[in-house]
């Protein structure tokens, strides 16, 4: 059986080696990327999986955000070229967990064709401006509220799809569903998605700055979609983001409120993931240095 990823990426270089390497431990035989005119280190930093093998690279020059056919191609391309069984349309924000097993171990024996897989928001932490997102991001949001549209990292979030490649015609906008010519059968997967979607403020910035522009130049999306980008790009341009992000990201007084009232939990099961990776990496680079001294 064969699990094939896909990423659509657009600047995420404080996140997407950690979102490959993660997803490859947790059993992804392969990933394809799609990146859309990155200005910082992502390309550069996928180089080495490109090179091994593990990972293809396309490049979108197209700025409008059209993101449900780039998708649907990367998609297409891992049933039709690469042989895939299932087929996970992923955000470099988002990290697909299983509790003591890979994400395969769940598909050996699946009932159906589509699972709908759910998600929790991680917060920022207060006061973090720098670093690794995965080590300073550890509330995740566990019971969201039914209001407050201001607050979207508090709100409920929407549903990722996972989908057999049989009969597999398009990814819908957002990777939240898929089109078969075949009848869908959902079943439930026991994997939960860690979604980081908004980071350090230079991240939250430069996402609202250049996905705002993009669903401007956009004429075929109802103004409905990417509705909060739309909100935060006006309020960019006039001059008022970073409140916008303070309120987005909690104060120290905030988060112990939302966490008497049970909306946000401590949850560092990606954080210890990643640092008893770093950990394995560093016990073999001493073991290999070690064997050379005594050559």
């Amino acid at each position: 059986m064969k699990l094939i990823m896909t990423l659509l990426v657009r600047n995420e270089a404080d996140l997407i080696k950690d979102n490959v390497d993660f997803h490859i431990r947790r059993g992804v035989d392969h990933i394809i990327v799609t990146d859309n005119g990155s200005t910082d280190e992502t390309v550069d930093l996928l180089q080495p999986y490109a090179r091994s093998g593990i990972l293809t690279i396309l490049h979108e020059p197209d700025d409008n955000y059209n993101q449900a056919k780039w998708v649907t191609r990367m998609a297409m391309m891992a049933a039709r070229d690469m042989g895939a069984d299932w087929i996970l349309s992923n955000d470099a924000d988002e990290f697909w967990w299983s509790d003591g097993s890979s994400l395969k171990d769940h598909l050996a024996n699946a009932s159906g064709n589509v699972s709908y897989l759910p998600r929790q928001n991680m917060l920022p932490s207060p006061r973090w401006a720098t670093g690794n997102p995965l080590v300073h991001m550890t509330y995740a949001v566990v019971k969201p509220l039914k209001t407050g549209p201001l607050l979207p990292t508090l709100n409920k979030i929407g549903r990722k799809v996972l989908v057999r490649s049989e009969g597999l015609s398009s990814i819908g906008m957002g990777n939240h569903d898929a089109s078969l010519s075949v009848d869908k059968v959902s079943f439930d997967a026991p994997i939960i998605g860690f979604h980081y979607p908004i980071r350090s403020f230079a991240q939250f910035e430069q996402k609202v700055r250049q996905g705002g522009a993009a669903l401007e130049r956009n004429t075929e999306l109802s103004l409905a979609m990417g509705a909060h980008w739309r909100r935060w790009y006006e309020i960019f341009k006039a001059g008022g983001l970073r409140k916008e992000y303070e309120q987005l990201a909690p104060d120290a007084k905030h988060f112990k409120a939302l966490g008497r009232g049970g909306i946000v939990q401590k949850d560092k099961r990606v954080l210890n993931d990643y640092l008893s990776s770093k950990n394995a990496v560093q016990r073999a680079l001493l073991k290999a240095k070690n064997r050379l001294q005594t050559l």
